[in-house]
């Protein structure tokens, strides 16, 4: 690994429980633990200065090897995390059923097998889990007994084979949209010339965004509105971005399943915007109630709170702001230089610029 604080920037990520699964997991393993000993020391840095932590721990068995050391315990830590809690996510889920499917397979367990392949198609139609149906379908292809029964079924096959491809297909083109309309409100701000604007309606009103019933999936749905919702905010028109953001949040809410464990979690994620619109709408009350909400709803699923702790305290500044109560909005700003320092090279660059405007104000 080449001379930098990626170690140790992953370590100090990392939850009390993650930690405490590490330890338990190294436990289990047999052969040297010289990569526990470098885990421990690097958790006790609060600041990481190469030169000076490889003289304090010269004596360490580590230190001799040490970018050996500190790759093999980079890359076990992160072996590690993709174990912790996986089998308890969808994917995990939908892998563990692909493996099922496999071995019965290898078994030459095939009715078993066809009855594996269904479950696993119905779960991943559910979760609209479109790579693996993908996966699945192939699997499903490979033994048909009988000749009349093959035709039929190789045809239904490659139905599904060609919607699921579509569905995939479809939900990346809102996303490109979403993409340049993003791009597009970095590089020129909010529209004012008539050339802007075509171009932006252009985006958000033709084809695919013609109407919310081309959407052929309940996750394109929501990256429809989406696309509503920036192209509203593009046009500083709050009302609008609000209906945009209320659909969004109608549609993962009504249906939570395919929205599932994947990188964001959708409905605090949603919330957190309705806020910011509400605060803009001077519905300060409702942006308060948001905020209960996305707290109770972490807490529930037991969701990492780092990222609500960053904006609960921007937020509840911009809503004393909004209420004119510059005495309660002065005591978060120390809070929010805090975050700043901290999550610095966390936090998206329009919300680390949105932070220090308004505290600018």
């Amino acid at each position: 690994m080449k001379l930098s604080s990626d170690l140790f920037e992953l370590i100090s990520s990392l939850s009390k429980n993650e930690k405490r699964y590490f330890i338990m997991n190294s436990q289990l393993q047999r052969g040297s633990k010289i990569y526990v000993e470098l885990f421990k020391a690097m958790e006790k840095q609060t600041t990481y200065d190469e030169k000076n932590f490889k003289y304090r721990y010269k004596d360490e068995k580590f230190i001799k090897n040490y970018a050996f050391n500190k790759k093999n315990l980079y890359d076990l830590i992160i072996k590690t995390l993709s174990s912790y809690g996986f089998s308890a996510t969808v994917d995990g889920q939908m892998h563990a059923m692909i493996a099922e499917c496999r071995i019965l397979f290898n078994k030459a367990l095939y009715k078993k097998y066809f009855r594996a392949i269904a479950r696993a198609k119905q779960f991943a139609y559910k979760h609209e889990k479109f790579g693996y149906l993908l996966q699945i379908l192939d699997m499903e292809k490979i033994i048909i007994p009988k000749e009349t029964i093959h035709k039929l079924k190789s045809d239904e096959i490659m139905r599904e084979v060609k919607t699921t491809a579509k569905k995939i297909i479809e939900v990346f083109e809102y996303s490109k949209i979403a993409g340049t309309l993003l791009n597009s409100y970095r590089h020129y701000g909010l529209t004012r010339g008539s050339v802007q604007t075509a171009i932006l309606d252009k985006l958000s009103t033709k084809g695919i965004m013609s109407t919310p019933e081309k959407a052929q999936s309940i996750r394109a749905l929501e990256a429809y509105y989406r696309v509503k919702e920036i192209s509203s905010g593009i046009k500083a028109d709050s009302e609008a971005t609000y209906e945009a953001l209320l659909n969004r949040y109608r549609v993962v809410m009504n249906d939570p399943h395919p929205f599932k464990n994947y990188l964001l979690h959708y409905p605090t994620d949603i919330m957190f915007s309705l806020a910011e619109c509400c605060i803009n709408l001077n519905r300060t009350d409702e942006a308060a109630h948001y905020l209960n909400e996305i707290e109770s709803m972490l807490l529930r699923e037991k969701y990492n709170l780092e990222d609500f702790e960053i904006y609960r305290e921007y937020l509840n500044f911009r809503i004393f702001l909004k209420k004119c109560d510059i005495q309660n909005a002065t005591k978060l700003i120390p809070a929010l230089e805090d975050i700043l320092e901290i999550y610095k090279d966390k936090l998206q660059i329009d919300t680390e610029l949105s932070i220090l405007f308004h505290i600018l104000i």
